[in-house]
């Protein structure tokens, strides 16, 4: 890929501050409580959550597809909360790429720039030379400039997300918010098109927030991750922080995969949480015996071995040594590596900010 830095008509936008942000929909659902964040310039910002808990909301306020109800948005220190979309210097890809079929690759890359130009005054307007030419080099970054002919239909789902990607790059607009943009694709291509938005954001200065359900996408990805739950943006932190010490049970959940293992504590207020990495089948030196259960499964993983174990009613799942189905063993942790959580409240008992 041939990356050429963005040096014609192109915005500097440094940062982006949410203060007190809130937005509850008509039927009472809380779509955002009270959100504070700040992106910074050149920062690749992701978002994780459950479905429904406010990570697209959140990016469709900063598009300014959504309006808040109240709090301020800051980019740039300029408030534009009551801006336009068109007016942020934001592009957006949504998780379905919504490319007009009736055109080509050439016409989709170049359509949004063209209806941004439509709107400026004549002598304002870029040079159809020039969005020519934005095109042809965008299309040359993404690897898709034999496709400019094409139809949407004669694309596969990879080059449709790259057309996606590609209308961004002709905006030549420094804040790209994407929305799940390589759902639904396997694993291969998904790894190679996060490669690829990797080297773009580097070589192009871009400040990106992405909204994924994947943390090993996240953690390839992103500076820092953030953690959605009920409208709340429950955690926010470096990938490594964030799996070491989740500060509520929805943050453990969401981050890390395998997903962590949840075990009853010692009182019925406590639910315990162990990631399969750190949970062990053998006697761990001042660890935590948690009891003794059948192996049901055991295969390769990641160059290692995941082995499924019944504890009670239990399954859970420990990363290791391969083992032998049926073989009984002890399930152990070592006291730091464990994660106790409120029931009630969700809440970490021994997190502090």
């Amino acid at each position: 890929m041939v990356l050429t830095p963005f040096t014609t008509r192109e915005i500097s936008l440094p940062d982006i501050i949410l203060h007190q942000i809130r937005k509850t929909y008509p039927n009472g659902a809380i779509g955002l409580s009270a959100t504070e964040l700040s992106v910074a310039d050149r920062e690749c910002f992701v978002l994780l959550g459950p479905s429904g808990s406010g990570k697209t909301t959140l990016l469709r306020t900063i598009a300014g597809l959504e309006m808040p109800d109240a709090g301020e948005l800051r980019i740039g220190g300029i408030r534009v909360d009551q801006l336009p979309p068109h007016e942020r210097g934001i592009s957006l890809v949504t998780q379905r790429p919504a490319l007009y079929p009736h055109q080509n690759v050439a016409e989709n890359l170049a359509i949004g720039l063209r209806f941004e130009e439509s709107n400026r005054s004549r002598k304002d307007r870029i040079p159809e030379a020039e969005i020519t030419e934005r095109v042809r080099e965008a299309a040359d970054q993404l690897g898709i400039a034999e496709l400019l002919k094409r139809r949407v239909h004669e694309l596969s789902g990879g080059e449709q997300r790259r057309v996606a990607l590609g209308r961004a790059l002709v905006s030549r607009r420094k804040i790209w918010l994407l929305d799940e943009p390589f759902s639904q694709l396997d694993t291969p291509l998904r790894d190679r098109l996060c490669r690829e938005l990797h080297l773009l954001r580097r070589a192009l200065g871009l400040t990106i927030i992405l909204v994924t359900h994947d943390s090993n996408e996240a953690m390839a990805l992103a500076d820092r991750v953030g953690v959605f739950g009920e409208g709340r943006l429950l955690q926010v932190g470096k990938s490594a922080e964030v799996l070491a010490r989740p500060c509520h049970r929805t943050v453990a959940f969401c981050f890390g995969w395998p997903t962590i293992n949840w075990i009853e504590g010692r009182t019925a207020e406590i639910l315990v949480g162990v990631r399969p990495e750190d949970l062990r089948l053998d006697a761990v030196p001042n660890g935590i015996k948690l009891g003794g259960g059948e192996v049901i499964a055991s295969r390769p993983f990641a160059g290692s071995w995941l082995t499924d174990v019944q504890l009670n009613s239990r399954i859970l799942r420990s990363i290791g040594p391969a083992h032998e189905v049926g073989r009984i063993v002890e399930l152990w942790v070592e006291k730091e590596k464990r994660h106790e959580f409120d029931v009630r409240s969700g809440k970490r008992f021994d997190f502090s900010n």
